[in-house]
């Protein structure tokens, strides 16, 4: 089993009334399949903005990480999903967590060839001193 639950699949397809339906039932929202991707990873990384809305605003961690290191913004922002992005930042992503290869959602972004993405994220680093 993969442990993609009905919320999880949900979610990756931006099927909005099932979600609702699946969180007023109680389904957990930060339930992460064998690679440790959340409803939110997954619906973030499809930019299924309106599941990623609301599941954040049903407690969804925003700063979980899947077993590689990749968050959701991470997956959002290597996908080019600007509206995504802006909204996951705007929900307190941390811009500087790096996946296990060290590789930033900026520096993804940036190798993706998503500009827009990558100015945005910039904005939102912390500078080095």
């Amino acid at each position: 089993m993969d442990g993609r639950t009905p919320l999880w699949i949900a979610g990756q397809c931006n099927h909005l009334p099932i979600v609702e339906q699946l969180l007023r039932k109680g389904a957990d929202v930060n339930m992460a399949d064998r690679y440790a991707r959340t409803p939110l990873w997954t619906a973030a990384r499809n930019g299924n903005l309106p599941s990623v809305e609301m599941l954040l605003s049903n407690g969804a961690e925003v700063n979980m990480a899947d077993k590689y290191g990749q968050t959701p913004l991470w997956s959002a922002a290597q996908q080019g999903h600007l509206s995504t992005v802006e909204m996951l930042l705007s929900k307190g992503a941390d811009v500087n967590m790096a996946d296990k290869d060290d590789r930033s959602p900026t520096d993804v972004a940036k190798y993706e060839g998503h500009s827009a993405v990558e100015e945005i994220l910039k904005k939102h680093a912390i500078k080095p001193k």
